[in-house]
């Protein structure tokens, strides 16, 4: 579960590095007691914001009513409702009605989750099965190749699915992070990569902090 307190310090990380584009998931970020205070946080101030969920705190009306009489004061949100054969959707239609009465910007998974584009976010161990793991790497997609995920204590990894640790969010609370990444992401495209079960096999073998050990 990701504090408040670290919210805070990915806030002040946001800001000071001008990063304004985010996508908030997990697991389920509704599991969080403290997701309103949380949101407050990080959502303002951002220019476009993807929050994913599975919908189910729409099971419960006064629950689903309070989410989205909060997601609704965010005109910069989009709520991505996932309905696909991994997650539970007995949910999915209420979350969508709720969305739809608040007038808030939604979308489901129903027609774009496939097994080639689910990332499974912090799991690289997932990396065994659909299209990425044996046939491409998933940062040769230009738009993809500098995508990097913030875990719930605040360590930065150079790619969504939980590998290679590249530092953590307080060394550049101040500022400095995009041209320093960008240093060592170029270092790190050099290198010839088959796939993305090579790369974790990489790292398996030698899990040091890209910052720490490419200068």
């Amino acid at each position: 579960m990701m504090s408040v307190q670290t919210a805070q310090d990915v806030k002040e990380f946001l800001d000071n590095n001008n990063i304004d584009v985010i996508t908030l998931t997990g697991g389920e970020f509704f599991c969080n007691s403290e997701w309103a205070d949380i949101f407050e946080l990080l959502i303002p101030n951002r220019n476009y914001v993807r929050l994913i969920t599975n919908g189910d705190w729409a099971a419960e009306t006064a629950f689903g009513m309070k989410v989205v009489e909060i997601l609704s004061g965010y005109n910069n949100l989009k709520v991505s409702i996932s309905e696909d054969k991994w997650h539970n959707v007995k949910n999915v239609k209420n979350a969508v009605k709720l969305c739809k009465q608040a007038h808030i910007n939604y979308n489901t998974g129903k027609y774009i989750d496939t097994e080639a584009s689910i990332v499974p976010v912090g799991r690289a161990d997932m990396l065994f099965s659909g299209m990425y793991s044996m046939f491409a790497t998933y940062c040769s997609n230009p738009i993809k190749r500098y995508l990097f995920m913030i875990d719930e204590i605040g360590d930065i990894f150079k790619c969504p699915f939980g590998i290679w640790d590249f530092d953590n969010i307080k060394t550049y609370i101040e500022g400095g992070f995009a041209p320093r990444f960008k240093e060592v992401g170029q270092l790190f495209h050099k290198t010839f990569i088959s796939n993305c079960y090579r790369c974790n096999m990489m790292y398996e073998f030698n899990p040091k902090r890209l910052n720490a050990t490419n200068k």
